[in-house]
């Protein structure tokens, strides 16, 4: 088992320079971007930290998706447009990798965004992902394609997670 997110925070900047997940574009984000983005309430970073190392880490935010990016099922009986956390960041360090802590880490996302879907209005959790074999991890855990036949946008429907976290956590 992994130990739980964190929330990112200032004395986290020097582990930031370590991490490598293979994608200089996520590399790039977490020491550039991730802390800023926390402070100033943009989105929300969590790390698993093992033995002082980031082995992971997730971003979330606010996230609308207008009808026109959905099928007919995401949109029926849903105001436009539909209230969403995007999960805007999820990787693992390349030495951690093939270890579960994507499946680990995507189930906390889902349980924090659950946890705010009890609060206020959030229908989905919706990632954009990098590559069409980072779309199908997605499609594997519960994601569903926004619209038929493409990945670029993926949609968790909230609703549909008590089950999926019991297996995932």
């Amino acid at each position: 088992m992994f130990p739980k997110p964190i929330p990112v925070k200032q004395s986290h900047i020097e582990l930031f320079p370590a991490f490598d997940c293979g994608v200089s574009v996520f590399n790039n984000w977490l020491t550039q971007r991730a802390y800023e983005n926390q402070l100033s309430g943009a989105s929300f970073t969590y790390l698993v930290i093992i033995d002082g190392v980031i082995a992971g880490y997730f971003s979330l935010n606010n996230y609308s998706i207008m009808h026109a990016s959905l099928s007919r099922s995401f949109k029926h009986g849903m105001p436009d447009p539909i209230p969403a956390v995007l999960l805007g960041r999820l990787t693992v360090d390349k030495r951690f990798q093939r270890q579960g802590l994507f499946t680990f880490m995507l189930a906390h996302a889902l349980k924090i965004s659950v946890e705010l879907s009890q609060k206020i209005g959030i229908v989905a959790v919706a990632v954009h992902p990098f590559t069409e074999a980072v779309a199908n991890k997605y499609l594997d855990h519960g994601f569903r394609m926004a619209k038929k036949n493409e990945w670029s946008l993926l949609l968790f429907k909230l609703r549909d997670a008590n089950g999926l976290l019991t297996d995932l956590i």
